[in-house]
């Protein structure tokens, strides 16, 4: 599965609402890494994860949270891929961030 952005012409993100990427080799640079993004290029999130383990965990890493989000056994098992948990998780914080901005 591959991960693709569809955007309507009238609505093109900005820079800052795009997520990051982080891959990493080592586990304990990843996060400062990943905060060091957040801060210099003002991304609202950095999806990161480990070289090793990249297929079935990530990281969700705001300038307030982290998060590790993980298939479990059971979903390797039956060949469910991570981008199935990455994509929802994005959509609920992008709606939710819409709603924000709406109401603000």
């Amino acid at each position: 599965m591959y991960l693709r952005v569809l955007l309507s012409p009238s609505r093109t993100p900005k820079r800052n609402e795009t997520p990051a990427e982080q891959l990493e080799t080592e586990r304990a640079l990843l996060e400062p890494k990943a905060r060091q993004a957040l801060e210099r290029y003002g991304h609202q999130i950095v999806i990161g994860n480990m070289l090793a383990t990249r297929k079935h965990e990530v990281d969700f890493i705001t300038p307030d949270s982290h998060e590790k989000v993980a298939l479990t056994m059971e979903e390797i098992a039956a060949g469910r891929e991570i981008e199935a948990k990455i994509i929802p998780e994005l959509v609920r914080r992008h709606d939710r961030w819409i709603a924000g901005q709406a109401a603000g």
